[in-house]
């Protein structure tokens, strides 16, 4: 399976500058290694008792959600086969991107497989800042829809504030979250291009110059055009629990951006 991206043309004309150097966990981003874990649990389980497995994908798969289920699977000694439902092996992704399967499904239709998985696009805003707990994700404005309950809710807010810090103790201090942060920026100069362009409502999460809270810079959902960001948005309904941790994160974000400015004043 390969996957690339309609997307690299632009690159030779604007570069992108991401930073690969780990940054190191503070007390308030302290990390369990939960992630590593629960992908070398997923890998045991694939060799010991899954040994051939479908991932179907089709347009408009999510890109990222397949590539990871596929490798994580493959580096546990699965037999993984990815396979296009279109009549063709190659498919077009979300965001533009061309993934290209094993094989069609309609010539695998008499094989047996231990297990089906199919990669699923979930999409959930997330405001404020850019280290621990000034990240906020909004999982109550997920898509799908999700009903979790408070213990789950807790733990997958601490493990999006801590995702970065989980990544840089797994690489033993050696490296940071390089592939979240490549296919990230790939998607933003996307939605800017596509903005500039003229294509309407394109709406991603940035970190901006900001009104919706009485801090100046923020992170939420922007309307990008030919203009650049042409609307802040609101960040519409919110839960107790995600009030609660807008209140939280105020001090430690005003505090960082009061260090931004002055050094940028210097």
């Amino acid at each position: 399976m390969a996957a690339s991206s309609s997307c690299h043309s632009y690159f030779s004309v604007t570069p992108l500058f991401g930073s690969n150097l780990p940054h190191f966990s503070s007390p308030r981003r302290t990390s369990l290694l939960v992630n590593r874990r629960s992908f070398s649990i997923t890998a045991t389980m694939a060799s010991s008792h899954t040994k051939k497995v479908l991932i179907p994908v089709a347009h408009g798969t999510e890109p990222f959600e397949a590539v990871v289920m596929i490798d994580v699977l493959r580096r546990g000694g699965a037999d993984v086969t990815v396979a296009s439902v279109e009549n063709q092996v190659g498919v077009d992704a979300c965001h533009g991107i061309k993934m290209v399967a094993d094989t069609l499904l309609s010539d695998i239709t008499d094989s047996v497989f231990d297990l089906i998985m199919l990669p699923v696009q979930v999409n959930v805003p997330v405001i404020g800042g850019h280290a621990g707990v000034t990240i906020l994700p909004l999982f109550s404005q997920a898509t799908p829809q999700a009903n979790l309950s408070a213990d789950v809710l807790t733990a997958l807010t601490k493990r999006t504030q801590d995702g970065g810090t989980e990544v840089v103790e797994a690489k033993a201090g050696k490296g940071s979250a390089t592939l979240s942060m490549a296919y990230a920026g790939a998607l933003f100069a996307d939605a800017c291009l596509k903005g500039l362009n003229g294509v309407p409502d394109v709406v991603e999460c940035s970190y901006v110059q900001s009104t919706i809270t009485e801090l100046p810079f923020f992170a939420s959902k922007v309307r990008l055009g030919k203009n650049g960001v042409e609307e802040v948005l609101d960040l519409g309904p919110l839960s107790d629990f995600e009030k609660e941790g807008l209140e939280a994160l105020k001090p430690e974000l005003k505090s960082s951006i009061e260090k931004g400015v002055k050094f940028a004043n210097q």
